[in-house]
């Protein structure tokens, strides 16, 4: 049997591997439509910034090496301008035609140019390829850049910011969006571009529609001008419908392949992997294209399986991302709150301030965590943001998602302890159990947007911590100092609790509940 890979990332070179280790007697090929292969894209930037030295270094495998050790066909610059499924054969423009008994698409979204007056000046460059970022590179200390203007808002957008501002660069980052990381919810990333704009002095400019480039300086359609030495796009990788119109595959409603649960498009004998697939959503139930380089080699094993006559189904997928900026780490499983609203969930949600250690050490650094759930406790979602800790408990909660976890779970998760690593009460636990009293109506919350001047706002932190950055409104009654104060808090009003990490307000919450206060909330901020 024969079968033909169209991609040059490592969704192709995946797919082409575990066909291998299945089969030992299949011809494999893969046609690469550009001269790059299997360059680890994620880690461009660092290339930049001289985090990795050698691009070779990128290269997860190059095509002698998988001739060598596989017996795979890599063909390189190879230009589809046709697929005939009838014939089943992949014709290649000015070259030669390949057949197939199987096909599998396993090509990568690229970044594009946005249609905008000037933006090919020659001074502007788009992040897409090892390539690319060696121009990018060599413009840079060539002609002494000191102003950049990254667009979008993306991963590869930040970690480019990152990597010009470590070179000494006026970073600017725009977008169309009202927040950076658009993947996730706003809230989660106040704090990352409060950090990014405050201590770090780099420009973000949201909600930003670009009209024109100049040689230097580009126009917003809000009148507002700017000067510029080079710029970067950095804007949401997307798929070329070539491919798919060629072959006529259906196409879902997210603009991706549409694939059932072994890959399959609607030719069983043409698979999908990777950016070009559309499949279910696990926690909102719709139909979206698969951005996630972990997933795809999942998607990849499926089909590589599902060739040689092996079932391994992939019912589904949820989303579980994690990037590092500057020196916060954030991370999701699941759905973030915009996605429910959109799918018309219903939902609750928590927060909790915990650091990531005991206080005792040195290095303990505080996260922030939030925690979506339904009416029955089912987690739906969890977002962490901080310097450390993140990577370990968002991959934990994924694994719970996984499998249909609820709350309770989180409550009774076991975190293996170590006082450089985690507390004895881990953050997950702490959530989990804030969250199971939210859902069972023995704690109420409301968020600071929801204020109005009828609640009796309640600062249960120190006075110094209440100077520095106290809520409008808000008295300042330290939790030690709750129980000798009671006679000065109303009964006829909303009481909203805040502190720093909400574990103090929470215990002030419970002092009053239980000395005959009923109208009660933890206030999230």
């Amino acid at each position: 049997m024969k079968t033909v890979i169209i991609g040059n990332g490592c969704n192709a070179v995946s797919v082409a591997t575990k066909l291998r280790r299945c089969d030992e007697n299949a011809e494999i090929v893969i046609l690469s439509p550009s001269q790059e292969f299997a360059v680890a894209k994620c880690g461009l930037h660092y290339l930049l910034d001289g985090t990795v030295s050698d691009k070779s270094d990128l290269l997860a495998v190059t095509p002698e090496q998988l001739w060598r050790l596989f017996k795979i066909k890599v063909k390189l610059r190879a230009n589809i301008i046709e697929i005939n499924r009838i014939d089943k054969f992949i014709q290649i423009e000015n070259k030669y035609s390949e057949s197939y008994d199987k096909l599998v698409i396993a090509s990568d979204a690229t970044i594009i140019r946005p249609d905008i007056k000037g933006i090919l000046g020659e001074n502007i460059f788009v992040a897409s390829t090892l390539q690319a970022m060696e121009r990018i590179k060599s413009y840079f200390f060539e002609n002494n850049v000191k102003k950049v203007l990254v667009l979008g808002f993306s991963n590869t957008a930040l970690s480019l910011a990152e990597a010009f501002y470590k070179l000494g660069a006026k970073v600017t980052l725009t977008d169309n969006n009202s927040h950076i990381l658009p993947e996730f919810d706003a809230d989660m990333t106040d704090a990352l571009e409060k950090n990014i704009c405050n201590e770090l002095n780099i420009n973000i400019l949201f909600n930003s529609r670009i009209s024109a480039f100049d040689t230097n300086a580009v126009h917003f359609e809000n009148g507002i001008s700017l000067g510029f030495d080079m710029a970067v796009i950095a804007t949401p990788a997307v798929i070329d419908v070539k491919l798919p119109i060629l072959a006529n595959l259906e196409l879902g409603k997210d603009g991706g392949i549409s694939v059932n649960k072994y890959m399959q498009s609607n030719d069983s004998d043409i698979y999908v992997c990777g950016d070009y697939s559309e499949m279910q959503n696990l926690i909102t139930s719709k139909y979206e294209r698969i951005d996630s380089p972990a997933f795809a080699t999942k998607q990849a094993r499926t089909i590589a399986n599902h060739i040689c006559g092996i079932s391994m189904p992939i019912k589904g997928f949820k989303t579980c991302k994690i990037t590092r900026i500057f020196n916060k780490t954030i991370g999701i499983s699941g759905a973030t709150e915009q996605e429910l609203v959109n799918a018309d969930i219903k939902y609750k949600k928590v927060y909790l301030h915990q650091f990531n250690s005991d206080l005792y050490i040195p290095k303990a650094s505080p996260m922030l965590l939030k925690l979506l759930f339904n009416d029955s406790g089912k987690i739906l979602g969890m977002q962490i943001i901080g310097e450390n800790g993140v990577a370990e408990r968002i991959n934990a909660v994924s694994v719970q998602i996984q499998h249909n976890a609820d709350v309770n779970d989180l409550i009774f998760e076991d975190i293996a302890h170590y006082p450089e690593f985690s507390q004895v009460k881990d953050a997950l636990n702490n959530i989990g159990a804030i969250a199971e009293e939210v859902r069972t109506g023995r704690l109420n919350y409301m968020v600071s947007d929801n204020l109005d001047n009828d609640v009796f706002l309640i600062d249960v932190r120190t006075p110094e911590d209440f100077k520095e950055d106290a809520l409008p409104n808000a008295i300042n009654l330290p939790l030690a100092a709750i129980r000798d104060n009671l006679d000065i808090i109303p009964h006829n009003r909303k009481i909203a609790l805040y502190c720093n990490r909400g574990y103090g307000a929470y215990i002030a919450y419970q002092i009053l509940k239980q000395t005959g206060f009923d109208d009660l909330y933890l206030l999230w901020r």
